[in-house]
């Protein structure tokens, strides 16, 4: 084992150990664990199993010395869906197309320059591809307390300067309700992991969003070979961009 640093002497993890369970670390992405290196590394060092979700994540730990002859590569938990669970893709639908879309990034609260950039983009797709395709914002999460993590204000934001373009749905029940609605859909364009998870599980044509390479936005679609679009652009390049990969789809 390495000697490292770590900034807590007891941490929990050790304490376990110390109590005579095992400490396992469970198919995740190390993506966004970078503020603090020395206690990831530390924690895979002590872990009596270890495995993550993609092979990006092996790279990151490898950058920072941990020894990943020991971390297995299992893949998303969300892809052991059961899918058969998922309700049928329903009969008689509206001819107009439907493209579920998504996005995740806290510079969406906390950068009113930034916030106003990915509405333009979403805006000036959902007024490119109509009528043949609607945009249709499928929200994943609804935190009270974490404002960064609450889809439903997005989806607002997107719906209101769109003038009703992008619409939005009710909050779903459950996971299965989710991908159910997902399952209504064509296609998906979001900067949401767990979105490409879905259109993976679904087999659905998909545009996984991002700004940095290292990030598990641009990880799943490289594991996956899916299309990716970086929204670090101006909006008409990126808008262009991700037009061009729709119309593709026809």
């Amino acid at each position: 084992m390495v000697d490292r640093a770590h900034k807590s002497s007891d941490p929990i993890a050790l304490r376990a150990k110390r109590a005579g369970a095992n400490f396992i670390i469970d198919s995740i992405g190390v993506q966004g664990l970078d503020q603090d290196t020395d206690s990831v590394a530390y924690l895979f060092d002590i872990a009596d199993e270890a495995s993550v979700r993609d092979r990006q994540s092996i790279e990151l730990l490898e950058d920072i010395g941990v020894d990943t002859g020991r971390v297995k590569m299992t893949g998303d938990l969300g892809l052991t869906i059961d899918a058969s669970r998922i309700a049928p893709r329903e009969n008689g639908r509206d001819a107009k197309r439907k493209i579920a879309i998504n996005y995740a990034d806290p510079r969406f609260y906390e950068d009113r320059g930034w916030r106003e950039h990915v509405i333009k983009i979403f805006c000036d797709i959902a007024e490119a591809v109509a009528p043949e395709f609607e945009l249709v914002y499928l929200p994943h999460v609804r935190h009270t307390t974490q404002i960064s993590q609450n889809c439903i204000i997005v989806a607002e934001h997107l719906n209101l300067y769109s003038h009703g373009l992008i619409k939005t749905v009710d909050f779903p029940a459950t996971v299965y309700d989710l991908i159910g609605m997902y399952r209504e859909c064509d296609g998906v364009i979001a900067q949401r992991y767990h979105a490409m998870i879905i259109a993976k599980l679904l087999n659905l044509k998909s545009i996984s969003l991002y700004v940095e390479k290292k990030s598990k936005y641009f990880a799943v679609a490289d594991d996956f070979g899916l299309t990716s679009v970086s929204i670090d652009d101006h909006s008409y390049i990126v808008k262009d961009k991700i037009i061009g990969e729709v119309q593709a789809w026809n």
